[in-house]
């Protein structure tokens, strides 16, 4: 009877430690007992299930349909994550909660009290901030190469569309990158900031004291958004010219799960 007892508890302590993954344990070890984690949890927003007033989300109009996701993912995470905030609130642990994938990133968490999160029944695992290695190509200045239609505009018979008075005006593009570069001829024009405010038009996820105005200094972000709504009067670059934009640097230094989390 003993030996049963003591086979029941090793099942229940191999089920609890398998919520932290292996790579939790190995940054346990190499720094004393302590890690950087995400604690992620069972409860998800099945969209193509829930509906308000007879429609999915996907039937609805652009507003109503933003607020019913929003209030959705943020009412969910609100519930599902009460029991561990109020945990790592306890023991004055810095964290911050994410409503879009419906996780915690916690920094500098003891092991005992990782061990302790796992207990928590909606808790579903809890794994490291793994970096975003990323290796983007250098991109020459497209901004400034063509006179005219760019090539692949044509192409995909961007410019066919825009002779029937549809180039992008109304719409908000955005951007989850290396950054932009705002005060190019190409973008500076159609940035949604430009007349008013950088908040709610620029926010720098990255690990490198924030920058408050839009910034790259990579490239990339830059040349994907010129492709996007990119033209200076003679160079007509992006396929939504009339549309605003907005961006955020989630490829910046130390970039992440968190900073990418950050964007979103």
């Amino acid at each position: 009877m003993k030996g049963i007892i003591l086979l029941l508890l090793s099942f229940c302590l191999i089920a609890l430690t398998s919520k932290i993954s292996l790579e939790v344990e190995r940054e346990l070890s190499l720094k004393g007992n302590y890690a950087d984690i995400f604690i992620e949890f069972s409860d998800k927003v099945d969209f193509s299930k829930l509906t308000k007033n007879g429609l999915k989300a996907e039937e609805m109009d652009e507003i109503p349909r933003g607020r019913f996701v929003l209030s959705e993912l943020m009412g969910t995470a609100l519930v599902s994550q009460s029991s561990t905030v109020q945990l790592l609130g306890e023991n004055k642990i810095e964290f911050t909660p994410y409503y879009v994938d419906n996780v915690i990133f916690a920094k500098n968490v003891p092991k005992k009290l990782i061990e302790q999160i796992s207990l928590i029944d909606n808790v579903a695992i809890i794994t490291t901030n793994p970096s975003v290695d990323f290796e983007l190509e250098q991109p020459f200045d497209l901004l400034n190469q063509t006179k005219g239609v760019e090539w692949n505009v044509e192409w995909v018979g961007a410019d066919k569309v825009w002779e029937k008075g549809f180039k992008g005006k109304g719409i908000v593009i955005a951007n989850s990158d290396t950054g932009v570069k705002h005060d190019l001829a190409a973008l500076k024009k159609t940035y949604r900031g430009a007349q008013s405010s950088h908040d709610y038009n620029w926010y720098d996820g990255s690990t490198q004291q924030h920058s408050k105005v839009p910034i790259d200094t990579h490239g990339h972000g830059s040349h994907c958004m010129g492709t996007k709504v990119g033209e200076d009067g003679q160079n007509k670059i992006g396929m939504a010219p009339e549309s605003e934009w907005i961006a955020c640097r989630s490829l910046g230094p130390g970039a992440s799960r968190a900073t990418v989390l950050k964007c979103l």
